[in-house]
């Protein structure tokens, strides 16, 4: 599914509790993997949607990309927080539709999956909790054994869940580890920890992002969208006033 040669973008600014956002630049090879051939993190105080244009372009710069060589955008598209989100997937749709490149949706679990997978080799079986308000979260299952395709379905496929469905979701899952940002409830901290399931913190960065988004089908700019772990308020708003 890869293009050989071909430079890709890649971009993560969907958690900020997770650590810095960043954009990468890479070659991807004709066997599939990514060379990086330039990256860097955002300010943690700054606002995405004025810094991240500007670091697009001197990664491109320092790699030696020019705009047009771009053949694929991959962006990490949550669940997350729904400002880095919408900006990061408005400036891969914009790059998509002005230059042709390819655009490809990694979910965010999967980039969080991948990069402990990769740690850690002997763990085959992990659900990632993000998002978490009030009492529940959302929550996927990854698997080790299954494809990248599969692995990244899965990790677009979870839903929010509160104390009893994650009881049931871990349960059904057997996980070795649950990986959860600083937003999981503590109730199902707790479910976790008395079924015995270790919770880490997971690690997200615009690198795996690019690895992961190499290998993934890609989609039409006007496809990338991102992944909420519960309807917008502003839509739940519209929605009640029957507009």
């Amino acid at each position: 599914m890869t293009d050989s040669h071909a430079v890709i973008l890649a971009i993560e600014t969907s958690n900020p509790s997770l650590g810095p956002a960043s954009v990468v630049v890479g070659r991807v090879a004709a066997d599939g993997g990514v060379v990086i051939l330039a990256e860097e993190a955002l300010s943690p105080s700054g606002r995405h949607d004025d810094a991240l244009l500007p670091a697009i372009a001197r990664v491109c710069e320092r790699a030696g990309a020019q705009p047009g060589s771009i053949g694929r955008v991959a962006v990490s598209v949550g669940p997350g927080g729904f400002s880095g989100l919408r900006v990061a997937c408005a400036t891969a749709q914009m790059i998509g539709l002005a230059t042709g490149a390819k655009c490809v949706p990694v979910p965010t679990a999967l980039v969080a999956a991948a990069a402990y997978f990769q740690r850690e080799p002997g763990v085959e079986r992990l659900v990632v909790a993000l998002g978490g308000k009030r009492e529940s979260a959302w929550v996927a299952g990854v698997d080790r054994a299954d494809s990248l395709e599969r692995q990244a379905a899965s990790a677009a496929g979870g839903r929010a869940l509160d104390a009893e469905g994650f009881a049931e979701a871990l349960a059904s899952m057997q996980p070795d580890v649950v990986l959860a940002d600083a937003h999981l409830p503590v109730a199902l901290g707790e479910v976790a920890r008395a079924g015995g399931v270790p919770v880490q913190a997971p690690t997200l960065s615009a690198r795996v992002a690019a690895f992961v988004g190499a290998a993934l089908p890609t989609v039409e700019a006007q496809r990338m969208a991102p992944i909420y772990p519960r309807e917008p308020e502003a839509v739940r708003k519209w929605r009640e006033l029957g507009r």
